[in-house]
């Protein structure tokens, strides 16, 4: 997702920003004038821009891209629109079913030397029961001619 584009695209909105309430107190809109350019005397939005040094006079534009700014580098928060965190979680949960997957380890003669479980989708990195591993291979001998007998 664009923060700029949606920085643009969320401006206008922040003239009529409704607050939600909550128990206790019901939705309100939240009137402020530098976000409603119609209010302001003409020229002001400008002249305010220039001697703030801003890029732009879209108050608006300039806070929201701020605003997602330290979301991302303060808070480590990442937009992301719906669509995308739709397609995100159904990919998550058709793999779900290989969060814990059975692998079994060959040596290159073709013995199996062991059967482990690989956790967390993390295949380049794989969490194992080392000690029942470490265990079961020393019980093992290294000559192949053996047939890596226990």
């Amino acid at each position: 997702m664009n923060l700029d584009d949606l920085a643009e695209q969320a401006a206008p909105h922040l003239a009529t920003l409704v607050h939600p309430g909550d128990d206790d107190t019901p939705a309100f809109p939240i009137n402020l004038p530098m976000f409603q350019p119609a209010v302001l005397p003409e020229g002001l939005a400008a002249e305010e821009a220039e001697e703030l040094h801003l890029p732009s006079s879209d108050f608006g534009k300039l806070f929201l891209q701020a605003e997602f700014h330290m979301l991302q580098n303060q808070f480590n928060i990442e937009l992301i629109d719906a669509a995308e965190l739709a397609d995100l979680r159904a990919a998550a949960a058709a793999q779900e079913h290989k969060r814990t997957a059975q692998i079994n380890l060959h040596c290159q003669c073709g013995t199996k030397l062991a059967r482990i479980a690989v956790r967390d989708f993390d295949t380049q990195n794989p969490r194992v029961n080392g000690p029942a591993l470490i265990k079961a291979m020393t019980a093992m001998s290294p000559d192949c001619g053996q047939g890596h007998k226990a």
